[in-house]
């Protein structure tokens, strides 16, 4: 081993330690930890992913169902237009307020629920219900292919205000 010197001319050697030893542990550290955290990170993008999915289905089956409340028009080839009340139909403005999602009108049930607890033709007592189906699929590969496409749907009631066409 050859002698160092420092800047006053004292000689010092270089410590042979056990980091020498080690340099490619953290390496393999990583690389064993990294698929670990990459699937915590994207499990968590996808759970947040399927929370907006489900309030956005809650809050288009609410939409629906205040449309539902006041104009009992389910199906329309029109678009949902908030100032011409008339023209405004359920499954469309359901659609609309769904609009990131993809939602079609497939996918949007409505019932107009007598006391009985049948679906009718609406009535001024009975109650307007509106479902939303969404078919959730995660984007990391992993969970889409352990837990495959998720059905999530909700509903939303609200009493008929007044009978309307």
């Amino acid at each position: 081993m050859t002698a160092r010197l420092r800047l006053d001319g004292s000689p010092f050697s270089l410590p042979t330690t056990r980091r020498r030893k080690s340099r490619g542990q953290s390496l393999v550290e990583t690389a064993l930890i990294m698929p670990f955290v990459a699937a915590l990170i994207f499990g968590a993008v996808d759970l947040g992913r399927l929370v907006y999915a489900y309030n956005t289905i809650t809050n288009a089956a609410r939409q629906g169902a205040r449309i539902a409340s006041v104009n009992q028009r389910v199906t329309d080839p029109q678009q949902c237009d908030r100032e011409l009340p008339s023209t405004m139909s359920i499954k469309r403005c359901t659609q609309e307020a769904a609009i990131s999602l993809g939602i079609t009108v497939n996918d949007i049930e409505v019932c107009f629920k007598a006391p009985d607890g049948s679906c009718a033709a609406a009535q001024e007592d009975y109650i307007a219900q509106v479902t939303v189906h969404y078919a959730f699929t995660a984007v990391t590969p992993i969970l889409s292919d352990l837990l495959g496409s998720i059905d999530i749907s909700s509903t939303s009631e609200m009493p008929i205000e007044r009978k309307y066409p």
